[in-house]
């Protein structure tokens, strides 16, 4: 059976684009379902507010990974998600700044971002292999793939950068974003710290990145 060019790119590009995603989810499926907890912390939550202007309701997972996300967007309520490790590992400014970088992709609209990025790449992919690839053109279609799906990785790193600009600026101590980068980074081993992996094939901004603009925003409030 011959497998449509479309249909192949297609593949190829939304795996490459949200390949964290999808293992994320397939790795929970065959876990059993997990009760999330609601934090009450009504001074934390207000002063997150104060810097967002955004009622967040934060709840607890507990998955055995160092990892938070926000799992709504506008016009939905503002609601995001700490892996149980994270909570229990993270102290008071560190929590602040995965608040601050999650909450920056809300009301930057960055999930709306993300889709619209991969819906252009997408249509120009199928644009590009409809009118310029033969049937049999199953390499060169790989190959768009690969690029575009490398593209968008590199697109989506700067709502990551804006996110974690934002954090570090708004943090009462950027030093929390240095020592809970630390944390993370030493949670994270083997494959997932490959230079080439974090590079090409990961939105996220790497540890270094993030200590440096959290040491360089540290260093202009001492002054």
């Amino acid at each position: 059976m011959v497998i449509p060019n479309n249909f192949l790119f297609t593949l190829i590009f939304l795996g490459i684009a949200n390949w964290g995603t999808v293992i994320y989810f397939l790795f929970h499926l065959i876990k059993p379902k997990q009760k999330l907890t609601t934090i009450n912390d009504k001074r934390f939550i207000s002063n997150v507010k104060n810097k967002t202007g955004l009622d967040v309701v934060i709840k607890i997972m507990d998955i055995d990974q160092m990892i938070g996300f926000m799992i709504s967007s506008p016009p939905f309520p503002a609601v995001m998600v700490f892996s149980r490790k994270l909570f229990d590992s993270f102290n008071r400014d560190e929590k602040e700044w995965v608040i601050l970088h999650e909450s920056s992709h809300y009301f930057m609209w960055h999930s709306l971002k993300f889709a619209l990025s991969q819906f252009t790449l997408l249509i120009v992919g199928i644009f590009i292999i409809n009118n310029f690839v033969v049937n049999e053109g199953i390499v060169l279609t790989l190959l768009i793939g690969l690029l575009l799906g490398l593209l968008y990785v590199q697109i989506a790193k700067i709502f990551e950068y804006e996110a974690d600009n934002f954090a570090a600026k708004n943090m009462d101590d950027p030093k929390g974003m240095v020592t809970g980068n630390i944390k993370m980074r030493n949670d994270y081993n083997g494959f997932w710290q490959n230079k080439i992996f974090k590079n090409f094939f990961s939105i996220a901004v790497s540890y270094e990145d993030r200590i440096k603009m959290a040491e360089k925003q540290s260093g202009l409030k001492r002054k």
